[in-house]
């Protein structure tokens, strides 16, 4: 972790968003933690070293969706179906606020990012409007559906009055607000506001940041970050490792009239591939383009 964040200053990257599920051994939510859980002396400690760098810290919660990392399709109380639990039911939500309020009361951020992406999950290759049969038994038991709409849009509201009491931002992916018909020059495999999920995009508190994820598109024009930016949302383009990609994005987000905020680069299961490279690539190229768009090579 430290010698992450070493390569992230040395590339001039000024923020951790800093993914929290169960790997980090707090205890308010009751989670099944890994295995090789962090302890919370050591994520403090982890979160010091960065900000002692420059960096400002972000924590970013599995919250909604991607359970795999969070409650889990084995807690069935808590769960909505086997991806998405339900923010209907006050246990599920005593427990997120207390995990909320355990990370809160530790570093003291002064924003969180609360996930909800991919509510119907992870697409595959050539995305789909309506899931295939083999996406509902990977996501789906037998009679489940996916989360509407409507609770989608009040468990932000709850979520965001919860952490603005505290004078605490919130942050959130975009992917469930845009879909492919209204930016039919963008890759759609990016947008999943299918059913009804785009039109809440006008609903949101305006003050929430929308982290607007393209890993694919090379193009000059993002106009899902536009759209976001002219309802009032600060927005944060989201890139991962292709160069193409990294540069264009940025290009446009410097380019914005309103709104922009500035880049995050994303690593996920890069971390993962025992591919030091690609990851040490990643970060210097994501730096420069961030930082100088118009003179980075793509």
């Amino acid at each position: 972790m430290r010698g992450l964040i070493d390569k992230a200053r040395q590339a001039r990257l000024n923020t951790l968003l800093l993914y929290v599920g169960d790997d980090v051994a707090f205890e308010a939510a009751g989670l099944q933690l890994l295995p090789r859980a962090m302890s919370r002396d050591d994520f403090a400690a982890g979160v010091a070293y960065a900000r002692a760098s420059g960096m400002e810290v972000i924590p970013h919660l599995p919250l909604l969706t991607k359970q795999h990392r969070f409650f889990k399709q084995d807690m069935p109380e808590l769960m909505y179906n086997n991806a998405t639990y339900d923010p209907r039911n006050p246990e599920t939500m005593r427990r997120v606020y207390a995990h909320l309020q355990e990370i809160i009361d530790l570093i003291e951020p002064t924003a969180i990012h609360i996930g909800h992406d991919e509510v119907e999950g992870t697409f595959p290759r050539k995305a789909r409007l309506q899931w295939s049969a083999a996406q509902r038994r990977k996501w789906l038991a037998p009679g489940q559906d996916m989360l509407p709409p409507e609770l989608f849009l009040k468990h932000v509201h709850d979520l965001r009055n919860f952490l603005a009491a505290q004078s605490i931002q919130t942050w959130m992916w975009g992917d469930m607000l845009i879909r492919y018909e209204e930016f039919p020059a963008m890759v759609r495999r990016n947008m999943h506001g299918n059913r009804g999920y785009a039109e809440l995009r006008g609903e949101l508190p305006r003050d929430i940041v929308i982290c607007d994820w393209h890993y694919w598109d090379t193009g000059e024009e993002f106009p899902t970050a536009a759209a976001f930016a002219e309802l009032g949302h600060q927005v944060l383009g989201s890139t991962r490792e292709r160069p193409a990609n990294i540069v264009a994005f940025s290009r446009y987000m410097t380019g914005m009239q309103q709104g922009g905020k500035g880049m995050i680069a994303t690593l996920w299961s890069l971390l993962n591939r025992a591919e030091p490279e690609l990851v040490d690539r990643v970060i210097a190229q994501s730096g420069e383009a961030f930082w100088n768009p118009q003179t980075a090579p793509p």
